[in-house]
C-alpha cells in the first residue's frame, strides 16, 4: 500500500514541498526503511531524479526547479521486501500564477 494523503505545496517559483503519511502498519510488506520519491520533468534539462528518506520522514523539500517546468512526483514506501506501489499523477507546473497547495490523494 502506499503512502496516504499525499500533499504538494508549491513554496515559490522553484520550491515544492513533499509530504504524506506512512502507510498503516498492518499494510506494510516486511519492515518499513524509509520512502522513495521519484521526480520527472519535462523539460530537456532536468534529468530523473529519485530521493529516498528514512523511515522516520514525512515530508521532502526540492529546491532550484525550473520556473514553468513541468514536475511528475511520485511516493512509495520501501521496506526490507523492496519498493512498494507507487501512484502516478498529473503533472505540476512550476507556474507564478499556479500557486498551489494541493492534496493530491488518499488511499
Amino acid at each position: 500500500m502506499p503512502p496516504s494523503d499525499v500533499r504538494l505545496r508549491m513554496l515559490n517559483i522553484s520550491s515544492l514541498r513533499i509530504s504524506w503519511r506512512p502507510p498503516p502498519t498492518d499494510h506494510i510488506n516486511g519492515i518499513l526503511k524509509g520512502f522513495l520519491i521519484n521526480i520527472k520533468s519535462n523539460h530537456s534539462s532536468v534529468e530523473d531524479r529519485n530521493i529516498t528518506t528514512n523511515e522516520r520522514a514525512t515530508s521532502v523539500t526540492l529546491y532550484r526547479l525550473i520556473p514553468n517546468a513541468s514536475y511528475a512526483i511520485r511516493v512509495a514506501a520501501r521496506t526490507n521486501a523492496g519498493v512498494g506501489m507507487f501512484f502516478d499523477e498529473e503533472p505540476v507546473v512550476m507556474s507564478k500564477s499556479l500557486f498551489f497547495d494541493r492534496f493530491l490523494w488518499r488511499r
